[in-house]
């Protein structure tokens, strides 16, 4: 079984699609459970990026059992109650590697199958785009990796000789 605070840190990437070390600078003042969003400071500056019920729920759970010392302000700490390192979010895919035996398990894999499936699920590359914090298409096209199956579903759904009676 993994930890709560593994579980919300592979929620969060997932849902998100944010980077490393997007994640590891996120703030207690950077989550906002009211509206269920978080504010990313990443290389291209400030994001603000939904993220679902599920999401939260298991962002919840961890914050109850964070034990940060008073005014330490990062959301995700290690054990030893100091901010993550980008060597404790390697140790997380690892033990989740383990865990689950998906034998390639890492950050950005996440981030990659996050935008994937968004796209998939419908999503235009605009949003993609702006979800991923990139400036340009050619960025965010690095990321896809669609085939012929989710094609031919794009086709079904949209084509407009479909609409014709």
């Amino acid at each position: 079984m993994m930890s709560v605070h593994n579980v919300a840190i592979i929620k969060l990437m997932m849902d998100t699609g944010i980077r490393p070390g997007e994640l590891l600078s996120l703030t207690i003042s950077n989550v906002n459970m009211n509206q269920n969003m978080i504010e990313v400071i990443g290389k291209m500056g400030r994001r603000q990026l939904p993220f679902s019920p599920i999401t939260k729920k298991a962002l919840l759970a961890y914050i109850k059992i964070r034990k940060g010392t008073p005014g330490e302000e990062a959301y995700f700490l290690q054990k030893e109650s100091q901010p993550m390192t980008k060597q404790a979010l390697k140790s997380v895919f690892r033990y989740a590697q383990k865990k689950t035996g998906i034998p390639r398990l890492y950050p950005y894999l996440i981030r990659h199958t996050s935008a994937t499936n968004y796209l998939r699920e419908g999503a235009d590359l605009e949003t993609v785009r702006m979800m991923l914090g990139h400036t340009t298409y050619a960025i965010t096209q690095r990321y896809l990796s669609l085939n012929t199956t989710d094609l031919a579903r794009v086709q079904r759904r949209c084509s407009p000789v479909n609409k014709l009676r």
